[in-house]
């Protein structure tokens, strides 16, 4: 986690360094009469930068929301100790949004409109950047990192806002994860039959697609079943799944319903391994399923970033 935040926060600092050296202006914004936004001035001082966000610090994604915004200010503290960015504090102003994409698509008209942010730093959430991905282009703002993989936000040749120029993803995109966890299932645990379940929302199906797409290039058969995100039950997708007679499964669910989905495989007897997605790889979530799954089955889950054992003090 430390190395990722680092490595999220030093991105921030260099397209803050942009701003405060005047470099190169992006392409001009569309959507909006701002004409700071569309010549990359706005939220910037002689003495200021500004930034925003909103994320879930209550709610089901609080153990996600609550560190990841506490890791950004942190960062952001030592950066300003240390002088700040050419002499310019950075200031940050973060929106409680709950996960709900109403209330993300309202925060972000404020911090953009309002609040006159120069960049939104962390956009939090499926639903949320789903629901406001077209807005971020269309402000044309910088947008720095985004806590989820979906499809959506990767445009690798984009040349305007309209494509995506503005919008500089970090993690991984959950299409191509979904072939790295059926690679994984075949090379690694020995599946030769794979389930999937998966949930109705984009991460969910950009998994799928891409755990597909593998299984079909590689020759293995797979079962799928689909359960909505945040589903309270998921026991008819789980027997779907069971008495298909998988030996790998593949849970392409994020954090609210990725649990669930365990818990019940563990209740109706599965002992095939699993494996989900890196937003899953926190101690917030497998606390959540350790002892429903203790000597029935394991569960896998990707890592992206490199891990480093630091020396004790």
């Amino acid at each position: 986690m430390k190395k990722r935040l680092s490595a999220l926060l030093l991105t921030v600092v260099m397209i803050a360094s942009l701003a405060a050296c005047g470099t190169k202006t992006p392409p001009a914004a569309t959507g909006t009469d701002n004409a700071a936004v569309k010549d990359g001035t706005q939220g910037v001082t002689d003495t200021e930068i500004l930034i925003g966000n909103s994320a879930a610090v209550s709610g089901a994604y609080a153990p996600v929301g609550v560190p990841f915004i506490a890791g950004i200010q942190a960062y952001l503290d030592m950066v300003n100790g240390a002088g700040g960015i050419g002499g310019r504090k950075i200031t940050f102003i973060h929106y409680d949004d709950e996960f709900d994409p109403v209330k993300g698509k309202s925060y972000l008209q404020q911090l953009v409109e309002d609040d006159k942010v120069f960049a939104i730093v962390g956009h939090f959430g499926t639903p949320v950047v789903s629901a406001t991905i077209n807005d971020l282009k269309a402000y044309g703002i910088p947008s720095v990192y985004f806590a989820t993989g979906i499809g959506q936000l990767y445009a690798e040749k984009a040349t305007t806002n309209e494509e995506g120029y503005n919008i500089f993803p970090v993690q991984p995109i959950y299409t191509t994860e979904g072939q790295i966890m059926a690679a994984r299932c075949i090379s690694t645990l020995g599946g030769s039959k794979i389930g999937i379940i998966y949930t109705s929302d984009d991460a969910g199906k950009n998994m799928l697609e891409g755990a597909s797409k593998k299984c079909e290039e590689l020759g293995i058969t797979h079962v799928d079943a689909q359960v909505a995100a945040g589903a309270a039950d998921v026991s008819a997708a789980v027997t779907t799944i069971k008495n298909a007679g998988v030996d790998c499964v593949i849970v392409a669910a994020i954090q609210a319903t990725m649990p669930t989905i365990v818990k019940e495989m563990a209740s109706q007897g599965m002992t095939a391994p699993a494996i989900t997605t890196y937003v899953n790889v926190s101690p917030a979530i497998s606390g959540q399923v350790a002892a429903d799954i203790a000597g029935k089955f394991d569960v896998y889950g990707d890592g992206w970033v490199l891990l480093r054992r630091f020396p004790r003090r």
